[in-house]
Parts: C-alpha cells; structure tokens; sequence
C-alpha cells in the first residue's frame, strides 16, 4: 500500500490541481486531467454568456481574492516558533 500525489498548475486558466490518493488503483493524473477539463469548460461558458449584445467580449469581474504579498524573514518570524526535544 502506498499514495500517489499529482499536482497540475494550468497557467492561463490560473488553476492548480492537487490530487492525493492513498489507493493504488486509480490514476491521479487522469483525474486532474479530467477536474481541469470540467472547470476550464465551465470557465469558458460562463465567459462567453457575458458577451454583450455588440459581439464585445466583457469579463465578469473576479471574485478571487487578491494574491498574497511576499513573505520576508521580518515578516515571517511573527509566525516562527521553537521546538524543543523532551
């Protein structure tokens, strides 16, 4: 027994896959195949129902959040521990 991890980064669609498996049957990188596939299709319908009556293309506006900012060390030490052997 064993797992089995794909992870798919689609850039133009902005779109990662991450897919983890812990059985040994099934093929990781057809499912991300296939989840990409699902999600890319249904981006591209919702895109072309906004399209405006004089044929020009309108995005709807993005509901994801801003990215993060880089983390530096300064910033990144508020969320640093220590760990101790006992």
């Amino acid at each position: 027994m064993g797992f089995r991890t794909v992870i798919e980064r689609f850039i133009a669609g902005n779109l990662t896959i991450i897919i983890l498996c812990n059985r040994t049957d099934l093929d990781p990188e057809a499912l991300a195949l296939k989840t990409a596939d699902l999600y890319l299709e249904f981006e591209a319908e919702r895109i072309s129902l906004s399209v405006s009556s004089d044929l020009q293309v309108s995005r709807a506006p993005s509901t994801s959040p801003a990215p993060p900012s880089p983390r530096t060390a300064s910033s990144s030490s508020a969320f640093a521990g220590t760990a101790s052997k006992t």
